[in-house]
C-alpha cells in the first residue's frame, strides 16, 4: 500500500458521495477501505500500521461527515505571495502559484458545491455561502492574458450563480415563512434559538 493507492481509493470514496450515489453504495465503500486499511488487520511493520492508523483517521472523518450531513465553510489561505490555496469539502488542498489561477478554480469549485446543495432545505445557508464566494472570485479574476473562452466561461459562472444566489434566497425565505407560520415550525425556531 502506498499513498498514492490510498489517494485514489479515497478519491473514489469522495466521488461517490459528491455524486449523490446511494446510500449502500458509499456504505460499501466505506467498508471495503476500511478493511484494507485497518492498521491491525493490514499493518506488518510499525511504520505499515502508522500509514494504516492515518489512512483510517481520514476515511472515518470523510464518512462521518458524510453521515452528519456536516458541510464545512470553503477554506481559504489568504496571502500576498502564493502558493494561493483552498481546502475542499472533503479535505483536499488545492495549491496554485498563480493567483489569477487560483481564483478560476476556487471560484469554479464554489459554484458546483453550492449547486449541489440548491435542492437540499437544511442546506441553503451553505449554498448562500459558496455561491458568495463564488463571486467573489470570479469578479477579483483578471481577463488580462486569457482566452476568449475562458472569458465567456467565467461569465457564464458569474451570471448563474448571480442567478442560483436570487433562487436560494427566495427559497430560504419562503422556508422560513413557512416555519414561523406553523406551530411545528416555531417551536423548532425557539429550541434552535434562530429569530
Amino acid at each position: 500500500m502506498t499513498s498514492s493507492d490510498f489517494k485514489k481509493d479515497l478519491t473514489k470514496l469522495t466521488s461517490l458521495i459528491a455524486s449523490r450515489k446511494s446510500e449502500e453504495e458509499i456504505k460499501k465503500s466505506y467498508i471495503e477501505l476500511s478493511k484494507k486499511y485497518h492498521p491491525d488487520t493490514n499493518g506488518k511493520s510499525e511504520e505499515e500500521k502508522l500509514f494504516c492508523t492515518e489512512c483510517m483517521r481520514i476515511i472515518n472523518q470523510v464518512y462521518d461527515r458524510f453521515e452528519k450531513g456536516d458541510v464545512p465553510k470553503p477554506v481559504v489561505q489568504n496571502n500576498k505571495k502564493g502558493p494561493f490555496k483552498y481546502v475542499t469539502y472533503f479535505g483536499e488542498e488545492k495549491s496554485f502559484d498563480d493567483y489569477n489561477e487560483f481564483l478560476f478554480n476556487y471560484g469554479k469549485y464554489c459554484y458546483y458545491a453550492a449547486k449541489s446543495f440548491y435542492d437540499m432545505d437544511d442546506k441553503m445557508k451553505d449554498a448562500l455561502t459558496y455561491l458568495d464566494d463564488c463571486i467573489k472570485a470570479f469578479e477579483k479574476w483578471s481577463t488580462k492574458n486569457q482566452p476568449l473562452e475562458r472569458i465567456e466561461l467565467v461569465k457564464h459562472f458569474l451570471q448563474m450563480a448571480r442567478i442560483y444566489k436570487a433562487m436560494v434566497d427566495g427559497r430560504l425565505q419562503r422556508l422560513m415563512k413557512e416555519m414561523k407560520d406553523s406551530p411545528w415550525g416555531q417551536q423548532y425556531m425557539k429550541n434552535e434559538g434562530i429569530d
